[in-house]
């Protein structure tokens, strides 16, 4: 099997990975020089399951099942999203922000 033909679908085609899960999975069965069909076997699925999360179907089982058969782990960050109360008290203090609380209170009672 030649690492060019690979991903070659039925028909001649090689789709582009989508999503963060699909593009992640395609880059590390591409590093172990895995085929789509040999990873699917390994991991007891389908070819056809392996394609469908890399094209950007979401499947987060199947997705940490494929990376442990790579010898992967899975792991999700979260990153902070600033408030809009945050982002006051970073440019005008935290004393300005009780005051921001109550005038937000005050347009809120007049239904503005």
């Amino acid at each position: 099997m030649w690492l060019d033909d690979m991903d070659t679908g039925s028909r001649g085609a090689v789709l582009p990975a989508q999503g963060p899960l699909g593009r992640c999975l395609r880059a590390t069965r591409l590093d172990l020089f895995l085929s789509q069909q040999q990873l699917a076997t390994l991991a007891g699925t389908t070819q056809a399951a392996v394609s469908r999360l890399e094209r950007g179907a979401p499947n987060w089982a199947l997705f940490c099942r494929l990376i442990d058969v790579m010898g992967g782990r899975p792991v999700v960050t979260i990153e902070s999203v600033e408030t809009d109360r945050m982002l006051f008290e970073r440019y005008f203090g935290s004393g300005a922000a009780d005051d921001y609380d109550d005038d937000y209170e005050d347009l809120a009672e007049r239904g503005a």
